[in-house]
């Protein structure tokens, strides 16, 4: 396992394991992603190469020599990437700038599978009061190889949250879950999927909903968190979820197969 950060204008790749930097290389990096299996890592960076235009290259990178493999170019210069996710299965990559831009690559041959924009047209970045923003959190492979994606959406007029299922090769929005914030200025929900897409846990402020993705129906509601749910993971199985909190509280919860309120 490897695990990759940057440090003071530099990329480094740890041995998760042992502690040995693998590999190391100058440049900065706005986001980071592995392919499931750690042999590639994707980072994002910012580069002006004739001092005035800048662009946001992604370098497809072998995790084990650091050997670039190839780069892509982000459409958006001005902004940089707030996220890069990597499909379960490690043939999809997906990315989104901070004004919500978002780009799905079929990476090793660098075809460009769609670009759309995340914000509706109707909205405005700089008119907070009409801003329905998108937020890119997850990505799963269906089956019959749909690349999904959870984002969380927030209509400000009304401020209604509510998570979306994107076919984002379509570009489609497939449907919408209704997430009752009791708290709207609280901050997105964070989501997590496993890699089929079966699945849906949203942190929805201090609580966990899990999420029947097939039936679009909520299976239960996990309490305990003191404190606003700031990360979330769930198992390839579907039966383990680690969910971090504001607070520093780390709380892990199993399922035997049947899910109950907790």
């Amino acid at each position: 396992m490897k695990i990759s950060c940057p440090i003071f204008n530099s990329l480094r790749t740890y041995d998760f394991w042992t502690g040995e930097e693998v590999f190391s290389f100058q440049g900065d990096s706005s986001a980071l992603a592995f392919t499931p299996d750690g042999k590639v890592l994707f980072s994002a960076t910012c580069k002006a190469p004739d001092g005035k235009n800048t662009r946001i290259e992604i370098n497809v990178i072998e995790s084990s020599t650091g050997e670039v493999i190839r780069t892509l170019l982000f459409a958006n210069a001005y902004l940089p990437l707030r996220c890069l996710i990597a499909s379960p299965d490690g043939n999809i990559l997906v990315a989104q700038a901070f004004d919500l831009l978002t780009q799905v690559w079929h990476w090793q041959n660098g075809q460009l599978l769609s670009t759309f924009n995340a914000l509706p047209s109707s909205s405005s970045l700089h008119s907070p009061s009409s801003v329905c923003r998108h937020w890119l959190d997850t990505v799963a492979t269906r089956p019959n190889s749909q690349i999904i994606a959870s984002v969380a959406q927030r209509d400000k007029p009304s401020k209604e949250t509510t998570i979306a299922i994107w076919d984002i090769q379509t570009t489609e929005v497939l449907y919408t879950l209704g997430i009752s914030q009791r708290e709207p200025d609280s901050g997105m929900p964070h989501s997590a999927m496993t890699p089929d897409g079966s699945l849906l846990v949203v942190g929805n402020i201090n609580e966990i909903e899990v999420w029947d993705l097939e039936n679009r129906q909520q299976l239960c509601v996990l309490y305990g968190h003191k404190s606003r749910i700031d990360y979330l993971t769930i198992s390839l199985d579907g039966k383990t979820i680690v969910s971090y909190a504001f607070n520093d509280s780390i709380k892990v919860w199993h399922s035997n197969g049947s899910c109950h309120n907790r």
